[in-house]
């Protein structure tokens, strides 16, 4: 027994020996292991079939119906197996984990309208002339009072301002307004074309214009 287990250990010694200085068992060696690094894979892939199959007989499957299953292709083989969703549909909100909203809807355009009728244009110019010559009143006039003449007749009294101004009746103010009546208490113009048109104006005493807050005119 003693003289077996140094010729033993003197042989592992050779070995490792061989392997450190023999370049032809290096390359062996390392052939060795290259091989089965090759062959090891398809050893599952053996059992793997041989377990699909015996699991399909456990299911109390037939062999025609086991043959028809193997002839279907492996799902997870598929082209669009591995995929994933585009960036669009990957996309979250971080907080409330909402997808990307929908594009919005095509807003309908809003409906033309209908061109106004030839009555309505001369309505309206009709007001739009209407509220011209109401603009040209003569209201910068402050009425004082009138005094009447035998070679006159009635005449008025207006300021404008701080510059006095008298009037007879017929008096055209700004073209278009003229002087109709003279009372003591009131002056009223009346516009040429416009009968239903007038502005009338409250006699006032010419010394309560020194206050503008206290000018009081009545205008129709």
């Amino acid at each position: 027994m003693s003289n077996g287990s140094p010729s033993k250990s003197l042989d592992v010694k050779a070995l490792l020996q061989e392997l450190k200085t023999n370049r032809r068992t290096q390359a062996m060696l390392v052939l060795f292991v290259i091989v089965l690094v090759w062959l090891w894979p398809s050893a599952p892939k053996k059992k793997a079939v041989l377990g699909r199959v015996g699991s399909m007989q456990a299911a109390g499957l037939d062999d025609r119906q086991i043959a028809a299953l193997q002839k279907l292709p492996d799902l997870a083989k598929l082209d669009m197996a591995g995929e994933l969703p585009n960036e669009t549909k990957m996309h979250r909100d971080l907080f409330l984990f909402e997808g990307v909203p929908p594009p919005p809807q095509p807003r309908k355009p809003d409906p033309i309208p209908e061109p106004p009728t030839k009555e309505e244009l001369e309505a309206l110019a009709k007001k739009a002339a209407w509220e011209s010559m109401f603009a040209t009143r003569p209201q910068a006039l402050r009425y004082i009072g009138f005094l009447e003449s035998k070679s006159a007749g009635l005449i008025g009294a207006f300021f404008k301002g701080e510059e006095p101004f008298t009037f007879q009746l017929g008096h055209l103010e700004n073209t278009n307004w003229k002087l109709v009546k003279l009372s003591d208490t009131q002056a009223e113009f009346q516009n040429t074309k416009y009968a239903d048109m007038k502005m009338v104006l409250e006699a006032r005493d010419y010394a309560g214009y020194a206050n503008p807050g206290a000018r009081v005119t009545n205008e129709f």
